[in-house]
């Protein structure tokens, strides 16, 4: 599959929930599932409208995935985690862009090649009604939303990532 049809096919397929179990699914059968978690819960940060909230955020996203020996240590370069490093006095909202970019690369170079490959996504596929290793367009799309609301609100969003990972909480 080329590169842009990777990048464009995983953009649209981290929205919907079959791909999104399948996948979470692999990574953690692979023991990397710490970009995929990376990835969505800076789409949480993104969603939260409240400030002080999105501090909050941003110090459990820091202390989960950059800080040296954190639980789920993401693999980006040193100079980002840098950048990104605690204390917080404010957290713009595109604070972790270059964080989840860089994410999104290692998963289209790294885990998505090798999920498409799987039997995993063999299942998956068919549970998208796709007969075919390529595209995961034209699908039911997952709107995060649905199951973060709840949990966002009370700034305890972790909880609805452990239900629905059934992952042990980072933090």
């Amino acid at each position: 599959m080329p590169r842009s049809a990777m990048v464009r096919d995983l953009k649209e397929a981290l929205r919907n929930q079959a791909f999104l179990w399948g996948f979470k699914e692999f990574c953690m059968k692979e023991f990397n599932v710490e970009n995929l978690l990376c990835w969505l819960d800076v789409e949480v940060y993104k969603e939260e409208a409240d400030e002080q909230k999105r501090i909050t955020l941003a110090e459990k996203l820091y202390n989960t995935y950059l800080k040296s020996d954190c639980p789920l240590q993401v693999n980006v370069p040193t100079q980002l985690v840098g950048v990104l490093e605690v204390p917080y006095k404010a957290a713009p909202i595109d604070m972790f862009d270059e964080l989840q970019a860089a994410i999104f690369r290692n998963m289209v170079a790294d885990s998505l090649p090798r999920f498409v490959k799987s039997p995993q996504y063999e299942r998956v596929a068919e549970l998208m009604g796709k007969r075919t290793r390529t595209r995961c367009d034209n699908v039911p799309l997952l709107n995060h939303g649905d199951f973060l609301a709840e949990e966002k609100q009370s700034s305890n969003y972790i909880k609805s990532y452990t239900n629905f990972f059934k992952v042990q909480p980072a933090f």
